[in-house]
Protein backbone atom coordinates (compact mmCIF):
# COMPACT_ATOMS: atom_id res chain seq x y z
CA UNK A 1 0.00 0.00 0.00
CA UNK A 2 1.17 3.51 -0.52
CA UNK A 3 0.67 6.47 1.92
CA UNK A 4 -2.20 7.45 3.18
CA UNK A 5 -1.92 11.51 3.74
CA UNK A 6 -3.38 11.39 7.55
CA UNK A 7 -4.42 14.85 9.18
CA UNK A 8 -5.82 15.50 12.49
CA UNK A 9 -8.43 17.49 13.79
CA UNK A 10 -8.74 18.36 17.29
CA UNK A 11 -12.25 19.11 18.32
CA UNK A 12 -12.97 20.78 21.78
CA UNK A 13 -17.02 20.15 23.44
CA UNK A 14 -18.01 22.46 25.32
CA UNK A 15 -16.87 20.69 28.37
CA UNK A 16 -13.52 22.20 28.66
CA UNK A 17 -11.78 18.37 30.21
CA UNK A 18 -12.98 16.56 27.34
CA UNK A 19 -11.22 16.84 23.93
CA UNK A 20 -11.79 14.69 20.71
CA UNK A 21 -8.86 13.76 18.01
CA UNK A 22 -10.33 12.63 14.77
CA UNK A 23 -7.36 10.87 12.44
CA UNK A 24 -8.70 11.54 9.65
CA UNK A 25 -7.99 8.71 6.62
CA UNK A 26 -8.58 9.03 3.07
CA UNK A 27 -10.63 6.17 2.75
CA UNK A 28 -11.18 4.14 0.07
CA UNK A 29 -14.19 1.72 -1.23
CA UNK A 30 -13.09 -1.69 -0.20
CA UNK A 31 -15.77 -4.34 0.94
CA UNK A 32 -13.07 -6.02 2.83
CA UNK A 33 -13.09 -3.65 5.72
CA UNK A 34 -14.51 -2.15 7.88
CA UNK A 35 -15.48 1.74 7.01
CA UNK A 36 -16.93 2.70 11.16
CA UNK A 37 -13.71 4.07 13.21
CA UNK A 38 -12.28 2.52 16.62
CA UNK A 39 -12.91 5.28 19.21
CA UNK A 40 -11.02 5.03 22.02
CA UNK A 41 -11.48 7.04 25.18
CA UNK A 42 -8.37 7.91 26.77
CA UNK A 43 -8.52 9.05 30.64
CA UNK A 44 -5.24 11.44 30.59
CA UNK A 45 -2.63 11.98 33.33
CA UNK A 46 -4.78 14.51 35.44
CA UNK A 47 -6.87 11.74 36.34
CA UNK A 48 -10.04 13.94 35.50
CA UNK A 49 -9.47 14.96 31.61
CA UNK A 50 -11.17 12.44 28.80
CA UNK A 51 -10.12 12.49 25.46
CA UNK A 52 -12.01 10.78 22.32
CA UNK A 53 -9.27 9.32 19.63
CA UNK A 54 -10.76 7.94 16.43
CA UNK A 55 -8.75 5.53 14.27
CA UNK A 56 -9.58 4.44 10.65
CA UNK A 57 -6.93 1.74 10.30
CA UNK A 58 -4.38 -0.08 12.30
CA UNK A 59 -1.86 -0.90 13.50
CA UNK A 60 -2.16 1.88 16.14
CA UNK A 61 1.17 2.10 17.37
CA UNK A 62 0.57 2.01 20.77
CA UNK A 63 1.73 -0.44 23.30
CA UNK A 64 0.41 -0.98 26.30
CA UNK A 65 0.62 -1.89 29.79
CA UNK A 66 0.00 -5.73 30.19
CA UNK A 67 -2.66 -5.21 33.42
CA UNK A 68 -5.31 -2.78 34.08
CA UNK A 69 -5.37 0.24 33.70
CA UNK A 70 -4.62 -0.14 30.44
CA UNK A 71 -2.22 2.65 29.63
CA UNK A 72 -0.27 3.54 26.89
CA UNK A 73 3.36 2.60 27.40
CA UNK A 74 4.63 3.85 23.92
CA UNK A 75 3.61 5.26 21.05
CA UNK A 76 6.03 4.28 17.77
CA UNK A 77 6.85 6.92 15.21
CA UNK A 78 4.85 7.14 12.30
CA UNK A 79 1.60 5.16 13.01
CA UNK A 80 -1.82 6.30 13.90
CA UNK A 81 -1.40 6.94 17.27
CA UNK A 82 1.77 9.13 17.06
CA UNK A 83 -0.35 11.18 14.01
CA UNK A 84 -3.38 11.35 16.32
CA UNK A 85 -1.02 12.60 19.33
CA UNK A 86 -2.02 9.60 21.65
CA UNK A 87 0.60 10.05 24.60
CA UNK A 88 2.28 8.01 26.98
CA UNK A 89 0.87 7.64 30.44
CA UNK A 90 -2.85 7.65 28.59
CA UNK A 91 -5.52 5.35 30.26
CA UNK A 92 -8.74 3.58 27.86
CA UNK A 93 -11.49 4.05 29.64
CA UNK A 94 -14.37 2.98 26.94
CA UNK A 95 -13.59 1.08 23.52
CA UNK A 96 -16.15 2.63 21.30
CA UNK A 97 -18.14 4.19 23.77
CA UNK A 98 -18.24 1.03 25.91
CA UNK A 99 -16.55 0.89 29.53
CA UNK A 100 -13.54 -1.33 29.43
CA UNK A 101 -14.47 -4.98 31.00
CA UNK A 102 -12.97 -5.52 34.81
CA UNK A 103 -10.39 -7.92 33.42
CA UNK A 104 -7.18 -7.35 31.34
CA UNK A 105 -8.18 -10.37 29.00
CA UNK A 106 -11.58 -9.25 28.32
CA UNK A 107 -10.43 -5.84 27.53
CA UNK A 108 -7.48 -7.26 25.55
CA UNK A 109 -10.55 -9.61 23.80
CA UNK A 110 -12.51 -6.37 23.19
CA UNK A 111 -9.72 -4.60 21.40
CA UNK A 112 -8.33 -7.18 19.69
CA UNK A 113 -11.56 -8.24 17.51
CA UNK A 114 -12.84 -4.36 17.45
CA UNK A 115 -9.00 -4.20 15.26
CA UNK A 116 -9.75 -7.66 13.30
CA UNK A 117 -11.94 -5.82 10.78
CA UNK A 118 -9.95 -2.12 10.38
CA UNK A 119 -8.09 -1.60 7.47
CA UNK A 120 -4.09 -1.74 7.80
CA UNK A 121 -1.57 0.73 6.97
Amino acid sequence: MGNIPICCAEEKSPDAEHETMVAEVAIREDPGFSAAPLVITFLLPDGRSTRDVWFYESPLGLDFSMRLPMKVKAVKPGFIGEHSKVQVGWTILRIDGRPVPGSFDATLMMLQMRLQGMRRH
